[in-house]
């Protein structure tokens, strides 16, 4: 309890001293962080962030960034209000208003804050070295994780904060891999950063490397692609193998030092990795036979039979929030961990809630593939892991943080108008 509030004092404090420091500080370390609760019983720390962040931007918002927020993801909040009001107010669970404010606070408005907040290059730098160090201790000590098979840190974390959503750990393996969650609360809230992290660096290796003096760049990409693999996640890995088909094939790496030796090194490593990608086919249609075990297609097919029962209800707007894993789950013991957003989009928030999800990803898709059309991995593959895995504590906020970043990245690399940053195309 004590180091909930501290750690919420620091944050604070933070923001107060220095707005714009404190914002990117807690928007590439905290906001990854959502289950740690800040003392206080039915508070996160991200959330008193999040509400200390909007009651100070007044006061700051002349100094920060005049660059217009992309008009497509403004639209993505008002759909997404719309869709959480609606369902709240035809919900068959009252009284979350409060907290559908809450939500729409930390997954929208927080994310506009954190792109007025980068407006110079010194800004984008804090940022990238914020989530540098922050995905390198964590890849980093999921290696140790994995060797001894236990993880610590989560203990000494579960003993010292309360816990305001799902922690999950365990010493199952995968792959042959303990599976691996580091300082996060869950394989896929550990997974997604991996993945979109890598995406980020990626670019920033080999395109804007103007913009980062890291010398262990090449390590950090390997880590993340360790901590992907690791989470044993079938989910993560496809994410992941999305991401690099989709960055690999490109000019800046093609011609690079290191193309021809891991070109090599993958045509080497071949057999193995066709052998895997069968065990991964095999352990999605067969797990109670497959050596890898997970949820097969026909638990999903089920899983699915049992949410849409439910969705029928009310399905245009939803039964409201939670109400799959408050009513329906403790009734049907085999929906499990629900493994696909799907299934709490249309039990909570009915088919509006569908539209306002997917217009968020083609929102994402459409900023970054003005930028280059490669860059749709990061959006892509969150829409792919969160539709093969449960969706706990994996927030829409992460995805337009990063689609920020990179958007920011590229208009300072170029040098270009805030105007113009639409129409510029990448020659890659």
């Amino acid at each position: 309890m004590i180091a909930g509030l501290l750690t919420t004092l620091f944050y604070c404090l933070l923001l107060i001293v220095d707005y714009k420091k404190g914002v990117l500080f807690s928007a590439f370390t905290i906001q990854f962080l959502a289950y740690l609760g800040c003392g206080i019983p039915g508070f996160k720390v991200f959330l008193v962030v999040v509400a200390l962040s909007i009651v100070l931007l007044p006061f700051h918002y002349n100094k920060l960034s005049k660059q217009p927020y992309p008009k497509v993801l403004v639209f993505s909040f008002i759909l997404f209000a719309l869709s959480y009001f609606l369902s709240e107010y035809f919900s068959k669970l009252k009284g979350n208003t409060m907290l559908v404010i809450a939500n729409l606070c930390s997954n929208f408005v927080f994310p506009f804050i954190v792109f007025k907040c980068i407006d110079t290059e010194r800004d984008i730098k804090r940022a990238v070295r914020y989530l540098y160090y922050l995905m390198f201790f964590a890849c980093s000590y999921s290696v140790f994780e994995a060797l001894i098979g236990h993880n610590y840190i989560l203990d000494l974390i579960s003993s010292n904060y309360i816990m305001e959503d799902f922690i999950y750990d365990v010493s199952e393996k995968r792959f042959g891999l303990k599976r691996c969650n580091s300082i996060f609360s869950y394989f896929t809230t550990y997974g997604v950063p991996c993945v979109l992290s890598f995406a980020v660096f990626y670019a920033l290796n080999y395109k804007y490397k103007g913009l980062t003096r890291h010398k262990h760049m090449g390590m950090l990409l390997i880590l993340l692609l360790f901590g992907a693999l690791a989470t044993g996640s079938r989910a993560v890995l496809l994410g992941i193998g999305l991401t690099l088909l989709l960055l690999l094939f490109q000019k800046q790496f093609l011609l690079s030092r290191k193309s021809s030796l891991i070109i090599l090194l993958t045509l080497f490593l071949l057999p193995g990795i066709i052998y895997y990608i069968g065990v991964l086919a095999d352990s999605m249609i067969n797990a109670d036979t497959s050596k890898v075990g997970g949820s097969t297609i026909d638990l999903r097919m089920r899983q699915w039979e049992i949410s849409w029962d439910y969705a029928k209800d009310s399905l245009w707007f939803g039964n409201g929030r939670m109400y799959i894993w408050e009513v329906v789950k403790p009734k049907h013991y085999e929906l499990a961990g629900a493994e696909s957003i799907w299934f709490s989009i249309f039990v909570d928030y009915g088919v509006l809630g569908a539209i306002a999800f997917l217009y968020l990803i083609y929102a994402c898709v459409r900023v970054l593939r003005r930028i280059n059309w490669r860059y749709t991995c990061i959006p892509l593959s969150y829409l792919l892991i969160l539709s093969l895995s449960p969706d706990t504590g994996v927030q829409y906020n992460v995805l337009i943080t990063f689609t920020i970043l990179l958007y920011k990245i590229n208009y300072k690399d170029n040098k270009k108008p805030y105007g113009k940053i639409f129409s510029h195309r990448s020659s890659l």
